[in-house]
């Protein structure tokens, strides 16, 4: 039941969101669920974890810095 209910929650909230929004959301989750259980749950993260963890949101600002608009060519009047 709790997924159907989050499924539902996600779809409804990714009907406003662009497509590079959603991906970075839905590719930044593992990260999140991570860090919830070990505040909620008390796991242990080994370094490991962390690292995978880094790169992943590494990969997710890259992702997002790379569709942003190129203000240099806007000023120019091109497209990017």
């Amino acid at each position: 039941m709790t997924t159907v209910v989050a499924i539902y929650l996600e779809g409804f909230a990714l009907q406003t969101a662009s497509a590079t929004e959603a991906a970075l959301t839905f590719a930044s989750e593992p990260v999140w669920a991570s860090l919830f259980g070990a505040y909620l749950l008390r796991e242990r993260l080994n370094f490991n974890s962390y690292v995978g963890g880094a790169v992943i949101l590494g990969a997710c600002v890259l992702g997002a810095l790379s569709d942003m608009p190129n203000d240099e060519a806007n000023e120019n009047g091109e497209k990017s």
